[in-house]
């Protein structure tokens, strides 16, 4: 066993030196101040990248945002850096969770859209969404797939005979569809069999069919479910070749699938479960890579993680065969290490080998959430990384606020910490005995065991690298089997041939219980060691039926073995020598042959029957007497070396001379075998006096120098004091000492010393440019020339008065409260900030700007909309911009309109003039400007067609308001708000202060949280009422419907009335708070509102019941003082989205990735205040709220 265990601890040494983690090689944040998720990246043609997720900002990097959520198509050099960028998107959510380059160098992506306005229609709550894009990002083409459900594209490819195949989900079925070139549809195949499934991956096979991956959930007839991974293999029609389900009594999640060179599969996700297809979990969701053959057969799985979550997302065969998985962890412990944040989410990257043993693994992130989507392995080796990241610090720099996409490479570092592929890298192999100057990345390198091999790049740690005795490539130290190549391995079973005790049978234990140095596999005797096979016959000795001899010879075949058989053939003396065959006789025809006989040498019969003593080459030598000259004596012969002087032809060639050495040729005494190192001169001979620099070597002696008599590598010649080491034309010249160190003359003792500008002034005496005569240490300084006339840093030369500020942007250069930072200080004749626009006069117009309390402005049917803005006393010279005006000629005549705009003004005398009409037929986008004293501004919005728009709903954008207003100073400003109060809009308030910015400062709005007010005073802001225009805690019936809005208000099944809404009422279906459907009647002016709600027009019948059921939602402690606790039961938690909202509709709190079902919010951190707040839990278009106390005390 020890044998067994020492032989395992040099494999893992030996396979251990090899691993190498790669670094970060770049980073980039990309986004915008909103969330920024990449959900996909791919490594493109020309070297660089495409990615793409999803985008609410409309800043940063984001140049456009159409509404809600966009799709984001980035395309990055190699660099990382943008070469493009485009959103795509409508007033509803949009989001891409796939991409690939096709072979026409664009791209095509899919994902979800829930717009009504967008490539089509909306079937319903969200839709599967296919783009194609050419090369540089222009929408080719789109389309939208999906029924009344929830729908997502999840994974698409392009396929070798054309077209495109797409995976997703539709409603509660996998889904699986097949389009052509142009995304239109050319079939499809769900898979109903079970109650939940979805598909996360598709992939071409080599084989001309289709690999998915993904999840089912299973109904396991106790009324309890679990979701198992799903692999399904499909031809190109469509049908079904094999499906298999693997996983536990947990959840189990199958989310990336790639087929391997040997044409099995790759699958990765992640699972909780401890038992049917795994065999452990460390807690939580594991990292999950299963390992499939050709028909989805399990050949290996391994979990991989830590205590809490682990959860893969993707996976790649790498070009050594072994794998690369991303996906996030907020674990830091089994087999993760380096998370810098606690029981914060980093993106995990493990590299396993073609076994699945984690070779290594690297937390990337920062302090906050981080969470890993997409890897792909480079072109040169190396991984690029997508995902999206909260941090900003640690690994993740750049941060453009919330969520960003993070994209990382990742690069294999080269001697010195140095990347392949940096500036810094040179190319070489980066030795110790490298000779490139330039070779930044093997300064400061060791090499701790001297083998020329640096410690970055060593194999063997602490043994020669270059001693390979068995040439197996393989170090001597670091070699399982030293003296046998340990790559050949005839069972395969990981232990070269020449260490293993059984090299033909598989033995990976190496056990030996008998230590008889015979592996179990193989050991035809396992027992007690001294129990063998003494006769050699394949019996063990205590099986034997005839020891000492062969039992398989059974001459006459009576069963008993010829060794102990009495009546044996082979006992008969046949030549009458006296001798029987088993008495030894080898020959019992010939009587001269015999066991015990003398050999005769040379007559080519084995006379003693002992094959041992030789008949010929009677030494041993290996030459026979043809050959041999003394076949008695094996130091002769004709392969040996010709000994001088001993008398003997050692080589059996008398041609060859005893010894030309001991002859003195040129009669110096001295022969070469007595020393004499040129036996053609007399004066040369080993011990002669050696004569310097005479270029022979007088006394046969290389260590007594003829030239460079000093040893410093210099001859005579060159050096010009050969006595001195020190000096030679490679040393450097040292100043002041006297000596010509370098022998070169021209070298001056010290340059510093040397005044070469003639100003007077040496380097050494503090002269800090020697080559101008205008320059030194002393001299005045000339401000704003660019010189440092004096050699003194401290002499400033531009930006005299110290404000941060030169000479080129500073107005006054001498006075430090003149700049451009500075604030104008009013009437007292100095420009402060440099800036001639900024008003130096209190009696100055100075601009300001305000929103209309309505934008955009709309109206439907017949009649008209408006919305006034009051203007602060004095205002004149006013601008804004009108947008979106439009009309709608198609469809029916009824709901057809063109939008008309009215422009009017009340000037400073009260009159009331109008500027202006505008029609949808004529202009879009129009600009107002008003010149003079303006009062007011009134903006009036019809149909101009008809003045009925019917159903439809009209709409025009204003842009804020900019005016100017007289800057005289303020004879009172009582609630010092800077606004006078003859101007102040909320007196005893401060003007600047408006949360909501809806032109009402908060002191005085009754809703300073919410751009709306609360008309019907129910203490709800309406942009949350329920029933607006009626008290919405009035509900008699306790249906959750207030009695304004409800068919039936004292009968909570609404079975009242048949006909329920009045003439000027429209019959809507409402979502309510717990996820259930109810038809009630809105007033057209509360129509839009509720459709912004998820509402929809007409009845209830085809709505789908919730996800969501209240009372499967535990929401605790209630009151809660610092921490709470979010518990939904039964429903898996896939991508929800929590809210929180105080009484006034301010957002307090909000996850855009909730991805577990329970889930605990410190609230401490994010409210102050106590009293009630309300939270929203939404998924797939689904929302569920509930309502909780927060209490301070």
């Amino acid at each position: 066993m020890k044998t067994k265990i020492l032989f395992t601890l040099l494999l893992i040494l030996c396979i251990s030196v090899s691993f190498a983690q790669p670094d970060i090689a770049w980073q980039k944040s990309l986004g915008g101040s909103g969330t920024d998720s990449a959900r996909s990246i791919q490594q493109t043609i020309d070297g660089g990248y495409i990615v793409t997720g999803y985008t609410v900002s409309q800043n940063g990097n984001v140049s456009v945002n159409y509404g809600g959520r966009d799709i984001w198509v980035v395309k990055l050099d190699s660099s990382g850096n943008i070469e493009w960028e485009k959103s795509i998107g409508s007033i509803g959510d949009e989001e891409a969770y796939s991409i690939q380059q096709t072979t026409d160098g664009g791209y095509i992506l899919t994902g979800m859209s829930d717009s009504d306005d967008f490539f089509g229609e909306n079937f319903g709550n969200d839709d599967i969404l296919i783009v194609k894009l050419d090369s540089s990002g222009n929408i080719l083409w789109g389309h939208k797939y999906g029924s009344i459900g929830i729908d997502r594209g999840y994974s698409i490819k392009e396929l070798s005979i054309g077209g495109y195949i797409l995976a997703g989900s539709r409603g509660s079925s996998l889904w699986i569809a097949r389009l052509d070139e142009n995304g239109v549809l050319n079939d499809d195949v769900s898979l109903s069999t079970y109650f939940n499934a979805t598909a996360f991956s598709v992939i071409e096979t080599n084989d001309g069919g289709i690999g998915i991956t993904g999840t089912v959930t299973i109904d396991n007839g106790d009324g309890t479910f679990n979701t198992e991974l799903l692999v399904l293999k499909l031809n190109f029609s469509l049908e079904e070749l094999w499906v298999h389900l693997y996983g536990g009594t947990g959840g189990d999640v199958g989310r990336s699938i790639r087929q391997t060179l040997d044409g099995g599969y790759i699958v990765s996700g992640w699972s909780n479960s401890n038992d049917g297809d795994l065999t452990n979990n460390y807690g939580g969701n594991d990292f999950w890579v299963l390992k499939l053959d050709s028909n989805g057969n399990m050949d290996w799985q391994k979990n991989y993680g830590g205590s809490l979550e682990d959860e893969a997302l993707d996976i790649q065969q790498t070009n050594d065969g072994g794998y690369i998985v991303v996906g996030q962890t907020n674990s830091d412990d089994n087999d993760v290490s380096g998370n810098p944040g606690t029981n914060i989410y980093d993106y995990w990257v493990i590299k396993l080998n073609n076994t699945g043993i984690l070779e290594w693994q690297n937390c990337l992130g920062g302090s906050s959430n981080d969470f890993g989507t997409s890897i792909e392995q480079t072109t040169d080796g190396n991984y690029i990384i997508a995902g999206r990241a909260f941090s900003n610090n640690s690994d993740v720099s750049g941060n453009n606020g919330n969520y960003d996409y993070w994209v990382v490479k990742l690069g294999l570092n080269d001697c010195g910490g140095v990347l392949e592929g940096s500036p810094c890298d040179d190319g070489d192999d980066c030795t110790i005995n490298d000779t490139y100057n330039s070779d930044c990345d093997c300064v400061g390198i060791l090499d701790s065991d001297g083998d020329g091999v640096p410690n970055c790049d060593d194999v063997c740690q602490g043994s020669d690298d270059l001693a390979d005795a068995d040439a197996d490539s393989i170090p001597d130290g670091c070699d399982v089997c030293p003296g046998s190549d340990d790559t050949i391995d005839t069972d395969s079973d990981g232990i070269p041939d020449g260490c293993d005790n059984c090299p033909n049978e598989a033995n990976v234990t190496q056990e030996d219980f008998d230590n008889d140095g015979i592996g179990n596999s193989c050991d035809i005797c396992i027992g007690d060691d001294s129990v063998g096979d003494s006769d050699g016959d394949g019996i063990c000795d205590d099986f034997d039926l005839c020891p000492g001899f062969n039992d398989f010879l059974d001459s006459d075949g009576d069963g008993i073995p010829d060794g102990c058989d009495d009546d044996n053939p082979l006992d008969i003396d046949n030549d009458g020598d006296g001798q029987t065959e088993n008495e030894g006789d080898c020959d019992d025809t010939n009587p001269a042959i015999f066991a015990g006989n003398t050999e005769i040498p040379y007559n080519g019969i084995d006379d003693d029957c002992n094959a041992a003593t030789l008949d010929d080459d009677l030494d041993g030598d290996g030459y026979l007497l043809s050959e041999d000259c003394d076949d008695n004596n094996a130091l002769v012969n004709p392969g040996a070396t010709e000994i001088p002087d001993n008398g003997i032809d050692d080589d059996c060639n008398p041609n060859t001379p005893d010894s030309s050495l001991d002859v003195d040729n040129d009669g110096d005494g001295q022969t070469e075998n007595e020393g004499d190192c040129d036996d053609t001169n007399p004066a040369i001979f080993a011990g002669n006096t050696e004569i310097p620099y005479n270029g022979i070597d007088d006394d046969c002696n290389a260590a007594t120098l003829d030239d460079d008599l000093d040893g410093d590598g210099y001859l005579l010649s060159e050096d010009c004091d050969d006595n001195n080491a020190l000096v030679n034309p490679g040393a450097t010249e040292i100043p002041d000492n006297g000596i010509d160190d370098d022998c070169n003359p021209n070298t001056p003792d010290s340059s510093l010393d040397v005044d070469n500008d003639g100003d007077g002034q040496t380097e050494n005496e503090g002269d800090c440019d020697d080559t101008n005569p205008a320059i030194f240490a002393g001299n005045t300084e000339i401000p704003y020339n660019g010189i440092d006339d004096d050699c003194n840093t401290a002499t400033l030369d531009d930006d005299l008065d110290g404000d941060g500020y030169f000479l080129a942007e500073d107005c006054d250069d001498n006075d430090a409260s003149v700049n451009p930072g500075a604030t104008e200080i009013l009437d007292n004749g100095i420009d402060d900030d440099c800036d001639p626009n900024t008003p130096d006069s209190s009696n100055d117009c100075v601009e300001y700007m305000s929103d209309f309390a309505v934008n955009p402005l709309t109206h439907s049917g017949a009649g008209f909309n408006s919305i006034t803005m009051l203007l602060p006393s004095n205002s004149q010279d006013v601008t804004f911009t009108i947008s979106d005006i439009d009309q709608k000629l198609r469809g029916n005549p009824r709901n057809q309109f063109t939008e008309y705009v009215e422009v009017y003004y009340m000037n400073e005398f009260g009159s009331e003039i109008q500027e202006g009409i505008y029609s949808g037929a004529n202009v879009n986008t129009t600009t107002i400007s008003i010149s003079g004293l303006v009062e007011s501004v009134t903006v009036i919005l019809y149909d101009g067609q008809d003045n009925d728009s019917g159903n439809s709903m009209m709409s025009i954008g204003l842009s804020p308001v900019t005016y100017c207003i007289i800057n005289a100073p303020c004879e009172t400003d009582s609630d010092n708000d800077g606004v006078c109060d003859d101007l102040d809009v909320c007196p005893g308030y401060d003007d600047l202060i408006d949360s909501d910015a809806d032109g009402v400062p908060d002191g005085c709005d009754g809703c300073p949280y919410s751009a709306t007010d609360d008309s019907d005073n129910d203490g709800i802001c309406d942009d949350l009422d329920i029933c607006l225009g009626y008290d919405d805690s009035v509900d008699s019936d306790g249906d959750g419907i207030p009695d304004g809005c409800d068919i039936c208000p004292n009968d909570a099944s609404d079975s009242c009335n048949s006909n329920p809404c009045a003439p000027d009422q429209i019959l809507i279906c409402h979502m309510k708070n717990n996820g259930e459907y109810v038809e009630i009647c809105v007033r057209e002016n509360q129509l839009q509102r509720h459709l912004d709600h998820g509402d929809t027009i007409g009845g209830c019948n085809n709505q789908r019941a919730s996800l969501f059921n209240k009372a499967e939602v535990e929401l605790y402690p209630n009151p809660v003082k610092q921490s709470l606790t979010l518990n939904i039961k039964n429903i898996t938690i896939t991508e929800a989205k929590v809210s929180v909202y105080n009484k006034f509709g301010q957002l307090v709190y909000q996850d855009l990735n909730v991805t577990k079902n329970k889930i605990s919010i410190t609230i401490s951190n994010y409210i102050t205040e106590a009293g009630v707040y309300f939270i929203f839990i939404e998924q797939d278009g689904v929302r569920l709220q509930d309502r909780f106390i927060f209490s301070n005390n």
